[in-house]
C-alpha cells in the first residue's frame, strides 16, 4: 500500500491539512500581542486579548494540530498490525 496518499486516499489524510493550517493559525493568533482585528472582531475584547481567552486559543490550536498526527499514527500502527509478508514460492 505504502504512503502514497493520492493513490490511497483516506479521510483523516484529507482533513489533516486544513485542521493544521487551522491549528497553525490560533497558535498565531493565541501569541499576538498588540490590539489586533482578530481578538476585536473574534472575542469581542479591546484587541490584546485576555489570559484565559489566549490560553483556550492556543490549547484549540495544539489539539487540533495533534489529531492529524495521531490519527496518522493509529492508521499506521494497524497497518504494520495487519500486514502480512507475501509468502516465498519455493
Amino acid at each position: 500500500m505504502g504512503l502514497n496518499p493520492l493513490a490511497h486516499p483516506s479521510l483523516y489524510a484529507c482533513l489533516g491539512l486544513p485542521l493544521v493550517g487551522i491549528g497553525s493559525f490560533l497558535l498565531s493568533v493565541a501569541e499576538v500581542r498588540s490590539r489586533h482585528l482578530v481578538w476585536q472582531k473574534l472575542f469581542g475584547e479591546q484587541g490584546d486579548g485576555s489570559q484565559f481567552a489566549r490560553s483556550v486559543t492556543s490549547a484549540a490550536g495544539w489539539f487540533l494540530i495533534i489529531i492529524p498526527h495521531v490519527l496518522l499514527l493509529l492508521d499506521s500502527l494497524n497497518r504494520l498490525q495487519n500486514f502480512k509478508i507475501p509468502a516465498m514460492p519455493f
